[in-house]
């Protein structure tokens, strides 16, 4: 609207002007018709000096009435009950109870919370296809007591690679992204209290009403009387040549979620790095790939103290199981992206069906930080359970943000009760007057 506003009053004009020129030029080397062409150029110029008027004049009003029309619904944008962060498993089974209470909630969903450096093959699939098709609508616990929600919602997530999520009954070895697609389908099909926002929020604050605005990055502001942190995180690789591409395809961090198709394959191999390299944990890492595998590998990366601490818990009887301190210098995926290649510093090269490795995570999103929330010691928002209240009155996390069990089934299970939550603390609150 811009461009045609400035073409109507700066072109325009100087279109009528050139014509009006080229008539009067014309009329001067025509002196034997010059009163049919002064009458002409009287009717034409008439003519554009009504066009001209009616673009200088009513085009600009039409524009302005519209901006004047769009501004003021903006600042007419309703109060809702929640405001969801996060269209995930969590968000989208909170919304569902919201409004299953007939609460009003708004899921919003941004690249806000893509994952930066873990990023693979099937998250550039097109994951947002499948969901604006099916989804029109609600988030599930908020939806059951009729309190409106807004989700907002992230477009990928933490399991994009994965083509296939599991123990999640009925939806045991299916797509997420059509799990999160259906989910939405069904609350927007169903109930008429939850809306969806693809939107990056940029800010949340409280207000001076003890309300909370949510700012998108393109200055839209959202209020809400409840907020739901349903986020995610992002997982970290380790500073090693290769994890990044092989995350999700051929290391696996839960051993539940992923293996069980490796099932009868030669060898495994634990990555006892970091939070990893406690012997109780790589341990009951490799005990859980010793179900899938017949043999397996713990790899301490030229780190003896470990090495040999792991290797005293072990014992002698378990022969299934041994470790190996080389320093792993690269990883690399098989042909075919099957198993995975560990090269060494001194040269040498095994193959392993997978490696089982659980990186560090990092919240997503600044809004921990901009509401000043506690954070748990290994970084996660801390809650009070089982309704997911955070420090700050008012403001709820559920989902991989507020748990160090991070699963498709727990953020559904959090979510849930998190959208319970929020509907007693709204109900016992009372409406807003």
């Amino acid at each position: 609207m811009s461009l045609l506003h400035s073409l109507t009053t700066n072109l325009a004009p100087n279109f009528f002007t050139s014509i009006a020129s080229n008539l009067t030029a014309t009329a001067a080397r025509m002196p034997l018709v010059d009163a049919l062409i002064i009458g002409v150029y009287s009717i034409l110029f008439s003519s554009m000096s009504l066009l001209h008027s009616l673009t200088t004049n009513l085009v600009p009003n039409f524009f302005t009435s519209i901006a004047n029309n769009l501004t003021a619904t903006a600042a007419r944008m309703p109060l809702v009950d929640a405001l969801i962060i996060g269209a995930g498993p969590a968000g989208l089974s909170a919304a569902l109870a919201l409004a299953r209470q007939l609460h009003t909630a708004i899921v919003f969903d941004s690249s806000l919370f893509r994952p930066r450096r873990l990023q693979g093959r099937n998250a550039r699939r097109d994951l947002g296809a499948l969901q604006h098709d099916l989804i029109r609508g609600p988030s599930l616990a908020l939806a059951r007591q009729l309190h409106t929600a807004i989700v907002f919602d992230s477009s990928l997530f933490r399991n994009a690679r994965s083509a296939h999520m599991h123990t999640i009954p009925t939806w045991d070895h299916k797509d997420p992204a059509a799990f999160r697609g259906a989910t939405r389908a069904e609350i927007l099909e169903r109930y008429n209290t939850i809306s969806f926002e693809d939107r990056e929020i940029a800010k949340i604050e409280k207000t001076t009403t003890g309300d909370f605005a949510a700012t998108t990055a393109d200055g839209t502001a959202f209020t809400g009387r409840r907020v739901l942190l349903a986020t995610g995180v992002t997982d970290l690789a380790l500073d090693i040549k290769g994890y990044d591409d092989c995350w999700g395809r051929s290391i696996y961090h839960c051993l539940f979620c992923h293996g069980y198709e490796d099932a009868g394959k030669p060898s495994s191999g634990i990555l006892a790095i970091g939070d990893n390299s406690a012997p109780a944990a790589a341990i009951g890492l490799a005990r859980s790939s010793k179900q899938i595998t017949s043999k397996v590998v713990i790899y301490t990366s030229n780190n003896p103290t470990v090495q040999s601490s792991i290797a005293a818990l072990l014992g002698e009887n378990d022969t299934a199981i041994t470790t190996d301190d080389r320093e792993v210098t690269s990883l690399a995926l098989g042909a075919e992206e099957n198993g995975i290649t560990l090269t060494f510093a001194d040269g040498s090269t095994v193959q392993e069906a997978f490696l089982a490795h659980k990186p560090p995570t990092k919240l997503n999103g600044p809004f921990a930080q901009q509401l000043a929330l506690d954070l748990a010691p290994g970084g996660d928002i801390k809650i009070t359970p089982p309704f997911g209240a955070t420090s700050i009155k008012g403001v709820y996390a559920a989902g991989d943000c507020a748990t160090p069990i991070k699963s498709v089934i727990q953020a559904m299970h959090m979510g849930t009760f998190a959208g319970v939550g929020i509907a007693h603390d709204l109900q016992a609150e009372g409406p807003k007057l």
